[in-house]
């Protein structure tokens, strides 16, 4: 186990892994996103059951027109650009930087047209990306 794993953390898990209803739409999850929005400080928070799902969330919460482009890094998974197909937008790749993996500044900067709506950042093998130049683009 690892060193902030406890006991009854795996008996918990257990035990939810075959009581599905408990934390599906139960008071655990309730809880959680109370618990969440006090350590933010903020008046609200939305769970979701994986990336995949809040990236769809996000992604039709923008109202964008169909077709409109999402960029994102080539060196992905399926869990960033299956949100950006279902959403009827379309996956731009861009090149990573040979060094870190990351987004390439300078394919991006070719890569950025007037249907660009949407820029999705990784941060791969958590290196962080050159956000502030990444943001000085957008």
């Amino acid at each position: 186990m690892s060193p902030n794993t406890e006991w009854d953390d795996v008996w918990l898990a257990l035990k939810l892994i075959f009581m599905p209803w408990l934390w599906k739409r139960g008071k655990a999850v309730l809880e959680m996103e109370e618990e969440f929005k006090k350590y933010l400080g903020v008046k609200q928070a939305v769970s979701f059951n994986s990336g995949r799902t809040g990236l769809l969330a996000i992604l039709t919460a923008l109202g964008l027109e169909p077709g409109s482009e999402v960029l994102l890094q080539a060196f992905t998974c399926n869990a960033a650009v299956n949100p950006i197909l279902w959403s009827g937008l379309k996956p731009i790749y861009v090149d990573c930087d040979e060094n870190n993996f990351n987004i390439d500044i300078e394919d991006l900067k070719r890569k950025i047209s007037p249907n660009s709506r949407v820029l999705m950042v990784q941060h791969t093998f958590g290196l962080p990306a050159n956000m502030d130049e990444i943001l000085s683009l957008v």
